[in-house]
This record gives structure tokens, C-alpha cells and sequence, in this order.
């Protein structure tokens, strides 16, 4: 499950809904990102929440926005991807661990730094995984929702935590799920 499938999970619990399987009425289906909207167009789906430049693409195909992204959870302020490596691996290997988290820091600074140059190349990963280029007018709209940030939001995260707990994602609770590596300026 990712963050997109539990902020839903949270809206519908918000609004007193449940998923079919939890004893609810509302069908949830996982649908790879680049199918959303031919699943629209058939018919197969009535709403989605997608991650961008999804959503972008979706609304300037005519899809009408009922949530925006800072209204769907925390004011849109969560992340929606962080770097995770096993306990073990970290122990093992931490200069390894070091080095990632540095060149990861250097993308990251790229990105804020060099919007259009790292839009181009999202889209031509895009493009490399669907077959398929979005429009520049796209990716400036993605783009301009999303924030590119190393600063560890962790509460948001161990409120995703929580909610993976609730929804039996995982088996126990959690702890020390932070290292200090992540949290050096």
C-alpha cells in the first residue's frame, strides 16, 4: 500500500466510510498510475487518488479535482517517498548507508535548484517506464504542487504508521523507526 492508497483509507475513515473488505461500500482498486484515466474513460472507475504528475495529467484530460493534494491530508504536507533501508543492512554497512543518503541529499538540492532541467528528466523516465512523454504544461503543474525536501516529516510518517497498524498493513507497532543519519544538515 502506498501513501496515496492510505490517505484514502483515512479520508474514508474521516467520513465514517470503509473499504468493501473492511465491511464498508466503497470499492478500492489498486491501478497502476498511467491506467487511471482509460480506467475513467471505461467506465471501471469513478474517482481516484493519484500521486503527480498524475493528477495533472487527469485534470487537464477533464477530470474534475474534488480534493486537491492539500486537502486530502495534512494540508498536503506528507512525503510521498523516503528512503528506507533494513535495520541489519544499516548496522553492516553504514558508510554505504552514508554515502546514499549524501548523494541523495546532492539530487535532491539538484531538483530544487534546477526545476526545469530535473523536470525534463522525470518526464524521460516517464517516458522510459510508460512508453509515453507527458506534456511540458503537465510536469510544470505537477511540479508546482510538489515540494522536493530531505527534512524528515516524522510525524507525518508515524501517522501513516498508525494507519498502516489499523488497516492490519503491518503486525506490530513500531519504534526507533529514524535514524540520525537522516536527520544531518
Amino acid at each position: 500500500m502506498n501513501n496515496s492508497g492510505l490517505c484514502l483509507l483515512n479520508l474514508l475513515k474521516e467520513n465514517q466510510l470503509a473499504p468493501v473488505d473492511k465491511g464498508g461500500d466503497v470499492d478500492v482498486t489498486a491501478v497502476e498510475n498511467a491506467d487511471v484515466m482509460n480506467m475513467m474513460d471505461q467506465g471501471n472507475i469513478d474517482a481516484a487518488l493519484v500521486p503527480e504528475p498524475w493528477g495533472t495529467t487527469l485534470e487537464r484530460n477533464g477530470a474534475e479535482i474534488v480534493l486537491d493534494y492539500d486537502e486530502v491530508y495534512k494540508n498536503g504536507d506528507y512525503p510521498v517517498a523516503v528512503v528506507v533501508v533494513r535495520e541489519e543492512f544499516l548496522k553492516e554497512n553504514p558508510d554505504i548507508a552514508d554515502v546514499f543518503l549524501e548523494e541523495h541529499r546532492k539530487a535532491t538540492d539538484y531538483m530544487v535548484q534546477n526545476t526545469e532541467e530535473a523536470s525534463a528528466t522525470v518526464n524521460e523516465e516517464i517516458n522510459a517506464a510508460t512508453g509515453k512523454s507527458l506534456d511540458a504544461d503537465i510536469l510544470a503543474g505537477a511540479f508546482g504542487k510538489m515540494t522536493f525536501s530531505t527534512d524528515v516529516n516524522e510525524q507525518a510518517i508515524r501517522d501513516f504508521a498508525d494507519i498502516s497498524l489499523e488497516q492490519e498493513f503491518i503486525a506490530q507497532d513500531y519504534e526507533n523507526i529514524f535514524s540520525e543519519r537522516a536527520r544531518k544538515d
